[in-house]
C-alpha cells in the first residue's frame, strides 16, 4: 500500500474545517476586506527577491520544479504576502487601501515536525497601500475579537514587539553585534550562521542556553528613531482603550525580509 506522504493529512470530514473558514470569511467581510484567490504555483524568484535570500524558506524550505526545458523555475508557494503584492502590483489600479483577504494550502521542504508540516492551510490578511499605525491596531483588534468573541477562546494571549523602520534597524544591527561578540563562544552554532547573514533572527533560536542569554540583549524598542517611538506608543496607547490584553516581548522577531515596525502573534496557553 502507497500511504500519504509524511507531514500531510487527509480531511476525511470537512465540517469543523469549513465552518471555520466560513467563520473567518463572515468576519473579514464586517472589517470590509475582499476575498481574493492567488495560484499555487508562483516564480520561485518572486520568493527570493522578496522574502531574503538568507532565510530558511528561501535556502530549504521551498519546492522547486526546474522545467528541463527552459530555465523557467517555479515551486509551490510557501507563503502568502508576497503572492498578494505580486497580483496588486501585476494588475495594478486598483483602489486603495487595498483591504484583502485569502485562504489556501501552503508548501514547505522541511522536516515533518510537531506544529510544523509540509502542506499546510493558512488565512492571509492585508492591507496595501496604508502606513497608518491604526490599520495595524485594527488588524490586532480584528483577530482578537475573531478569538475572543465568535471562537469564544479564553486561553490566549497576544505578545507584541515593534522593529522599527529599515534604518532603525541597521543601527540596532551595529548595537546587537556589540553583544553577539561579546558572547560568541556561548552562542549555539545555527546563531553564529545567522548572526553573520541576519543577526536579528538568533532571537529565534530554540535552544535553551541561547534563550538564556538573549534575555541580557538589548531591545530594538529602546533605539527606535523619534518617529517610530511615537508610533509604538500610540500602538500600546490604542490597544488599551481597546481593552486588548498583551504582553511585550522584545525578543518577538520575523524571519522574512519584508517585515518591519509592529509585530506581534496570538499564542495559546492550553
Amino acid at each position: 500500500m502507497i500511504s500519504r506522504i509524511k507531514g500531510t493529512h487527509d480531511f476525511l470530514d470537512l465540517k469543523l474545517f469549513n465552518f471555520f473558514v466560513k467563520l473567518t470569511q463572515k468576519h473579514c467581510a464586517l472589517y470590509n476586506f475582499t476575498e481574493i484567490s492567488t495560484p499555487i504555483l508562483e516564480q520561485t524568484e518572486l520568493f527570493k527577491r522578496s522574502l531574503g535570500l538568507q532565510t530558511d524558506v528561501v535556502t530549504k524550505e521551498m519546492f522547486i520544479i526546474q522545467s528541463s526545458k527552459s530555465d523557467e523555475s517555479i515551486c509551490l508557494r510557501p507563503e502568502a504576502t508576497a503572492s498578494t503584492m505580486r497580483a496588486f502590483l501585476e494588475h495594478g489600479s486598483l483602489a486603495l487601501p487595498w483591504k484583502v483577504y485569502s485562504y489556501g494550502p501552503m508548501f514547505r521542504h522541511e522536516r515533518p515536525q510537531k506544529g510544523r508540516f509540509r502542506q499546510f492551510h493558512q488565512i492571509n490578511i492585508e492591507v496595501i497601500g496604508s502606513s497608518a499605525i491604526d490599520q495595524d491596531v485594527q488588524l490586532i483588534v480584528m483577530l482578537d475579537r475573531l478569538f475572543q468573541e465568535k471562537l469564544t477562546l479564553d486561553t490566549f494571549a497576544l505578545q507584541l514587539n515593534f522593529l522599527g523602520c529599515f534604518e532603525d534597524r541597521q543601527r540596532f544591527k551595529i548595537v546587537l553585534e556589540k553583544f553577539l561578540k561579546s558572547v560568541e563562544h556561548q552562542i549555539c552554532e545555527t546563531c553564529k550562521v545567522r548572526r553573520e547573514h541576519n543577526s536579528m533572527r538568533v532571537f529565534d533560536c530554540k535552544t535553551q542556553t541561547c534563550k538564556e542569554l538573549y534575555t541580557n540583549a538589548p531591545h530594538i524598542a529602546d533605539n527606535l528613531c523619534s518617529g517610530c517611538a511615537e508610533e509604538w506608543q500610540t500602538l500600546q496607547t490604542h490597544l488599551q482603550l481597546l481593552s486588548i490584553s498583551y504582553s511585550y516581548n522584545p525578543t518577538l522577531v520575523r524571519g522574512l525580509d519584508y517585515y518591519d515596525k509592529t509585530v506581534f502573534k496570538f499564542v495559546s496557553f492550553d
